[in-house]
């Protein structure tokens, strides 16, 4: 793991540490990440709770033994300090904008290296508390989006989605194979309310499309 701090020094990056004597500890290379890149920030993101946090803080692999094996955070006895160090850190940054709309500001890992969002914890203050909320997702539709949709929205799962994608939610395709119809999501109280729509009315399932070109082009003799 890389030492972590708020800084704007690109020969930081990459620096060797343990110079010196016996008290400093081994030679050896190493650097500096700024913190918003760091796995402690993107555990912070898509953590529900203060016990959720403890327990993915725990699950951190910080090295490995000489025979292979991961050595995390509660091998080594650190994981219960680091997440007390942590909180204050779950509480939400309350600002506005110059209009004067309310805006909480928590978390924000890259999306190239991280999940690119702004908190779970955020995001359910602000679902609860307003008739909209609108999150922030870095990157792009390219990489953000795509682990907006398919990681944080499956961490968070009361998540509000537009209406037309409300039944590709988690759990939803094998609720709909035990039953035959759309069912509601159990934890989406107000947020998807109204009668189950039939199976036949919603589009096809994602892939179903490509799938049956794939078996036209066979037919035909083309390339498979």
């Amino acid at each position: 793991m890389r030492w972590c701090i708020d800084f704007c020094a690109q020969a930081l990056r990459n620096i060797t540490i343990g110079k010196g004597g016996k008290m400093d500890g081994f030679e050896m290379e190493s650097g500096f990440q700024i913190s918003v890149a760091s796995e402690v920030m993107a555990i912070l993101a898509v953590a529900n709770d203060l016990k959720d946090l403890r327990e993915r803080i725990g699950r951190m692999v910080v090295a490995y033994s000489k025979s292979g094996k991961d050595v995390t955070t509660t091998d080594l006895e650190v994981a219960g300090a680091m997440t007390a160090w942590m909180v204050d850190a779950m509480k939400p940054n309350l600002l506005q904008t110059i209009e004067g709309q309310p805006v909480l500001v928590h978390a924000g890992p890259f999306a190239n290296i991280a999940i690119g969002q702004s908190s779970i914890i955020a995001d359910r203050i602000g679902t609860r508390l307003a008739e909209y909320h609108v999150t922030e997702s870095g990157f792009g539709a390219d990489i953000g989006f795509e682990k907006f949709w398919n990681l944080k929205c499956r961490y968070f799962r009361p998540h509000a989605g537009c209406g037309r994608d409300r039944g590709n939610r988690p759990g939803a395709q094998d609720a709909r194979r035990r039953t035959g119809r759309q069912a509601r999501h159990p934890a989406g109280r107000g947020l998807h309310q109204g009668e189950p729509r039939p199976l036949g009315k919603r589009r096809r399932e994602p892939g179903r499309a490509h799938r049956d070109r794939k078996k036209e082009r066979r037919a035909a003799g083309g390339v498979p």
